[in-house]
């Protein structure tokens, strides 16, 4: 029998009823359940997958972690990179880094959402409607670089600040 049972990854927000709209709406999850202070979301079909949004400053979320800034990154694969992009785009998400084919296979693209979390967007790499080395993005009409003004540079230096002191 495994020691761990299932997986929730769980977002700390201060903007609790916008990230949870941004979320179900982003990358059309479904709820799993629901109180005043934490949701769990999970694509159709899947609810095994699940991702909580958690109010920062709930009673129930550990007071340690109330206003700590978090190294984390949470990836999303998805079917179609570029659709699920520009419906966050829409949503109030930022990019951050444009869609790119890695060399291991994936297309990412890296984006913050409307409360600055990072989410790094990956889906199979190629488009059968896409030439080899044409830009990701010369194909979508209408692309947003940027809703925020968030550029690589500026997002790389605020996730670069130093934890404040737990003393």
């Amino acid at each position: 029998m495994a020691v761990v049972q299932s997986v929730i990854f769980n977002i700390l927000t201060k903007h609790f009823a916008e990230s949870v709209a941004f979320y179900r709406a982003a990358f059309e999850l479904e709820t799993i359940s629901e109180a005043d202070w934490r949701v769990v979301l999970s694509p159709p079909g899947q609810p095994d997958v699940q991702i909580g949004i958690m109010s920062e400053v709930s009673e129930f979320t550990p007071r340690q972690a109330w206003g700590m800034p978090a190294a984390s990154i949470l990836t999303l694969v998805v079917e179609d990179i570029y659709d699920v992009l520009d419906r966050a785009l829409g949503l109030g998400a930022s990019l951050v880094d444009e869609p790119a084919e890695m060399a291991y296979g994936m297309t990412r693209a890296i984006i913050r959402d409307p409360t600055g979390f990072v989410i790094d967007l990956s889906s199979l790499a190629g488009r059968p409607d896409r030439p080899a080395g044409q830009p990701a993005t010369a194909d979508r009409p209408g692309f947003r670089p940027s809703r925020a003004g968030l550029t690589a540079a500026s997002a790389t230096e605020a996730s670069c600040q130093p934890l404040p002191s737990l003393i």
